[in-house]
């Protein structure tokens, strides 16, 4: 057995090797959480210029594709640029709305002859028709900007317009889209024989609801306006006899599309020849048949309707904003937009370096 002195001799060694266990367990702690460290850096670093990297790439898309609207304002000033440019990213922002949306839309409304001084304000009803009818904001413009142009109304008079708009997409079998992509048939014509919107809508609410395609209700109806503005010898004497003018007086002194279709159906008692040889086309007997005689009821509660529209969009824009998915969206404008500003802030330098490059090769 081995005897104290040896015992201590083991022990010391023992606490030795320990000891330089502990002291080479420490160092490559140390050097591991140094190591971490300097990779958390780079990998941070890398986070960082990742985000720089789209923060430029998104605000040079967004300069270039804003500058497409800048020349339908010939004269702007880069103050005036700038603000608008704050304008499109609080649109986005306030509708969860992404700039290669809202830009066209501006574009268009722009050139459809809505005031630049009050062009957000008609983008604003737009987008909120747009969310109401679940269709994109340069399809609302366009709808918007067919009646608001056609009917000689104002930019301030688009809210109007996009309540009685939708107002018709509830009451008919139509949508916001196949409405915008068919109003320029009928809203000319109708405007000049006095006909208002409210009217018009009612008649593809009517019509459509019946299972009229919304493409051949806007037909139907040009076709029967047309002969209203063109009238045959037996239109004329129909409507002497029921009202004491003809046709188209009688719509210019306040007589509605409604009242003088029924007119003809009492006359002929519905009777297609008759409506045929008076209207001259059965795409207009159509839109006769279908607003009158046994459809009158509906087409009048259609009308009014649209007489009470008023807030419509408004109601139906808050059940769609106030889901997750509108939630999600406006946080994912936000951070878009938060990239196309931190990249803007970097537009001297990069300029300053391009322009060094051209100068120098």
């Amino acid at each position: 057995m081995p005897g104290p002195a040896q015992v201590g001799v083991a022990n010391v060694k023992i606490r030795a090797d320990t000891a330089g266990f502990q002291s080479e367990a420490e160092a490559g702690v140390s050097g591991a959480m140094s190591n971490l460290a300097k990779k958390g850096a780079a990998a941070a670093g890398i986070a960082v210029g990742a985000s720089l990297t789209k923060g430029i790439t998104s605000a040079v898309t967004f300069d270039t594709d804003i500058r497409e609207v800048f020349t339908l304002l010939p004269g702007i000033s880069q103050q005036a640029m700038d603000q608008m440019k704050d304008q499109v990213l609080d649109l986005n922002n306030e509708f969860g709305a992404v700039s290669s949306d809202t830009i066209p839309a501006l574009y268009d409304a722009l050139s459809a002859g809505v005031p630049q001084g009050n062009v957000f304000e008609f983008l604003e009803v737009s987008q909120r028709l747009a969310t109401a009818g679940a269709t994109d904001v340069s399809t609302s413009v366009d709808g918007l900007t067919t009646v608001v142009n056609a009917f000689g109304l104002q930019a301030d008079d688009a809210g109007k317009v996009a309540d009685v708009l939708f107002s018709g997409v509830k009451a008919g079998k139509t949508t916001i889209d196949e409405l915008s992509a068919s109003l320029f048939q009928v809203a000319a014509i109708a405007a000049t024989l006095g006909v208002p919107i409210e009217d018009v809508t009612a008649g593809f609410a009517t019509l459509t609801a019946q299972g009229v395609p919304t493409a051949q209700a806007a037909t139907q109806m040009k076709a029967a306006m047309v002969a209203l503005t063109k009238p045959t010898d037996a239109m004329q004497e129909t409507f002497k006899k029921f009202t004491g003018q003809t046709a188209e007086d009688f719509l210019k002194s306040g007589g509605s599309m409604a009242e003088a279709f029924d007119v003809l159906n009492e006359a002929t008692g519905g009777n297609v020849g008759e409506l045929t040889k008076m209207l001259g086309s059965v795409e207009a007997v159509q839109a006769v048949l279908g607003t009158s005689g046994g459809n009158a009821e509906a087409m009048a509660a259609n009308l009014e309707a649209m007489a009470n529209s008023a807030g419509a969009v408004d109601t139906a824009f808050e059940v769609m904003d106030s889901g997750i998915g509108a939630t999600w969206d406006k946080i994912r404008a936000r951070a878009t937009s938060g990239l196309i500003n931190l990249g803007e802030q970097f537009f001297p330098i990069i300029q300053k370096t391009l322009d060094t490059i051209i100068v120098h090769g």
